[in-house]
């Protein structure tokens, strides 16, 4: 007898793959934007670094959880790291973004 939760099994035929467009890319450079200049930071010379990438899509995880979501222009920021950051890297980016 098996212990624990029971399997869960999803009906995948309502599921389709999301390959972001220009707008969702469009999407997510205004999100790191807007993050930088929460930041109090220049944006300009810093949009296309991780550490950027990194906080915002850490910040829109966040805003999220309170459900408020920035759709396909987040997809586009996870896509951008390749992998989920740890909390480390999210404290570390942030920091190196206010040179700290």
């Amino acid at each position: 007898m098996r212990r624990g939760r029971p399997a869960i099994h999803y009906d995948a035929k309502h599921l389709r793959a999301r390959n972001p467009n220009k707008k969702a890319h469009a999407e997510a450079l205004q999100l790191k934007q807007a993050y930088a200049e929460g930041l109090g930071i220049d944006p300009n010379p810093v949009l296309m670094t991780r550490d950027l990438t990194v906080a915002t899509y850490a910040h829109e995880l966040i805003r999220r959880s309170k459900f408020a979501s920035q759709g396909e222009g987040v997809l586009v920021l996870w896509r951008e790291l390749g992998q989920m950051p740890t909390v480390d890297e999210v404290l570390a980016a942030e920091r190196r973004l206010l040179g700290h």
